[in-house]
């Protein structure tokens, strides 16, 4: 990316799964294996992930198992230690897969703007799916799954937690927030900043209007979100 954009006073927040890369299904099954041990359950693999929150997804599942209510902290720290293990272990023999241009795209905003994460991901899960990408360097910040169970909060700690680390409060108008589902959306609607829907498979194609997206597209052309936002292009904008 050889085109300089001043980008200094935004903020990118990035979603992980589904977004910058993919792990072939490694996260879901480590959660769905770890959830079976933990807590003597069967839980179904057709379990929808996307968009969730890890801590929603034990909480969930510890429900449907009718243990004592007192022992939840308890099964949380064992389910955390035990998943974060197996995904190590996954992330270390298996092939993952990151998205065309994420990774210079990442690296050119971490030296032209402000970057943090916005995940549903264990703080530790979602710094191991980085490192397997050499994309941990560049995260100081951001809003996890460990402590919260919707989204949307998620993603006003990610805001909090960047303001905080770079010393600054950033205006609302200036905070994009790019991830893959409808949830990520609406999360960033409810925080009040602008949510840019990466959308590789053409999944929400045709109801991005419906869902009041101000940005839509693929890493492969993101300089053309850079130029959109310079421009104030924010009404709708395909950079597909």
């Amino acid at each position: 990316m050889n085109k300089f954009y001043d980008l200094r006073d935004y903020l990118f927040l990035f979603d992980i799964d589904g977004t910058i890369l993919d792990t072939k299904g490694d996260g879901k099954r480590a959660v769905l294996e770890v959830i079976g041990e933990v807590l003597g359950i069967n839980p179904s693999y057709e379990t929808n992930f996307a968009g969730g929150v890890d801590l929603n997804f034990f909480t969930d599942f510890f429900n449907l198992a009718n243990i004592d209510k007192g022992k939840f902290n308890e099964k949380w720290e064992v389910f955390k230690n035990k998943y974060i293990r197996l995904l190590e272990s996954f992330a270390k023999k298996n092939e993952w897969f990151i998205y065309p241009n994420v990774y210079d795209s990442i690296e050119y905003l971490s030296k032209r703007a402000n970057i943090g994460l916005a995940t549903g991901n264990l703080r530790d899960a979602a710094f191991i799916k980085l490192k397997k990408f050499n994309l941990d360097i560049y995260f100081n910040c951001g809003g996890f799954g460990d402590t919260v169970l919707k989204r949307g909060a998620l993603v006003a700690n990610a805001i909090k937690a960047a303001e905080s680390f770079y010393n600054r409060k950033f205006e609302k108008n200036k905070i994009i927030l790019l991830g893959d589902t409808d949830k990520d959306v609406l999360s960033a609607q409810e925080n009040g900043i602008i949510p840019a829907l990466i959308d590789y498979r053409r999944k929400y194609k045709d109801c991005v209007s419906d869902l009041g997206v101000n940005y839509y597209g693929r890493f492969e052309n993101i300089s053309l979100l850079f130029s959109a936002l310079k421009n104030n292009n924010s009404v709708f904008f395909d950079f597909s």
